[in-house]
């Protein structure tokens, strides 16, 4: 599936500027979830086992629904897509305080995974494509440092919201539902689509293997620490609102490089 726009010879400002802002209300969100899933199944008494097999089901749901992406952007189109998706995100966040079993946090949890997973992965397509190759680097960084400040913000707000009651999961469905608007709006151009030649997913593996594996090796280092990093802050003698934020400071790191080394990227051989 090829997303194409015709404004590729300069950064079209608003619709990289919404396109960018998902990344930040996306990463906030996410940044929220983890500890937030993580301590209210402590409170609940469940071992570590229980919590990263709850954990597991966002990856599910993202693994699940992956294959059939290029079909339903395809079949929606990347507007309507993405907009179903943060709608179906908003309202399963939602859910969350209103069913409060963990049996059915795993299906909530699969849910809201691959809802992720669509809105990730097409919004970055979308914003790859109109941009133009001379700024990919340095806009694709932006959207990496937005993504990462909201995912240091939610922890941060997890502790001004606190956990005794609806109020974080609140927050986070109010920010899908804000992202809702901004990639509803009629600025955001709807990408023309083209069919792949090959839909077969298996055929680009070969084609970036180094890519696919830091990917990997990424998702692995970022999910354990989300999920037990303040879980092993906590057992450690550091109390609840300082493991919290313990997660925030990880996380400036990732805040501060990207667009640096976007800029490198767009100067140098990205290889």
């Amino acid at each position: 599936m090829l997303l194409h726009s015709p404004a590729r010879s300069a950064v079209s400002a608003a619709p990289t500027l919404s396109l960018t802002v998902v990344g930040l209300m996306f990463g906030l969100v996410m940044g929220l979830g983890a500890p937030l899933f993580t301590l209210e199944m402590v409170d609940l008494g469940f071992g570590t086992g229980m919590i990263a097999a709850n954990t597991m089901m966002h990856a599910v749901g993202s693994l699940a629904i992956a294959p059939f992406i290029p079909r339903i952007s395809m079949a929606l189109g990347p507007k309507r897509a993405v907009t179903l998706a943060l709608l179906t995100g908003a309202a399963t966040l939602a859910l969350f305080p209103l069913l409060p079993s963990i049996w059915v946090w795993f299906g909530l949890r699969t849910v809201l995974g691959a809802a992720c997973e669509i809105i990730l992965v097409l919004s970055e397509s979308w914003l790859n494509q109109i941009t133009p190759d001379h700024a990919r680097g340095r806009v694709m960084g932006l959207y990496s440092t937005l993504l990462s400040i909201g995912i240091a913000a939610g922890p941060a707000l997890l502790t001004v919201t606190g956990r005794t009651s609806a109020l974080p999961f609140a927050c986070a469905s109010v920010a899908l539902l804000v992202t809702t608007g901004l990639v509803a709006a009629p600025w955001l151009p709807h990408p023309q689509l083209t069919p792949p030649q090959r839909p077969s997913l298996l055929r680009y593996l070969p084609l970036a293997p180094i890519v696919i594996a830091a990917t990997l090796l990424i998702a692995m280092l970022d999910s354990a620490a989300t999920s037990f990093l303040a879980l092993y802050a906590m057992h450690s003698g550091w109390s609840e609102h300082a493991a919290t934020l313990l997660l925030s400071i990880m996380l400036l790191g990732a805040t501060a490089f990207q667009i640096p080394i976007g800029w490198i990227g767009d100067r140098t051989s990205r290889r």
